[in-house]
């Protein structure tokens, strides 16, 4: 999997799943974030998709919006 494909699972991962009240919703995001997270582990080797999942975990979080959406990689 390449960066950019990467960054279309983070794009269209469910960020508030945890905040679900439908179950199947909640258990759709877990196991996407799973997901996320084997592929970060599985390319330890390089940074970038390390720093780009949490360049979007900071974008979500973010309560004030001061930090912008990460942009697709070329």
């Amino acid at each position: 999997m390449n960066l950019q494909e990467f960054y279309d699972i983070l794009n269209r991962h469910d960020w508030g799943y945890h905040y679900s009240d439908d179950h199947r919703q909640w258990l759709k995001g877990k196991d996407n974030a799973q997901v996320i997270r084997r592929i970060v582990a599985d390319n330890e080797q390089d940074p970038r998709y390390d720093n780009l999942y949490r360049a979007f975990c900071a974008w979500f979080l973010d309560s004030h919006g001061d930090v912008t959406k990460p942009e697709r990689p070329e």
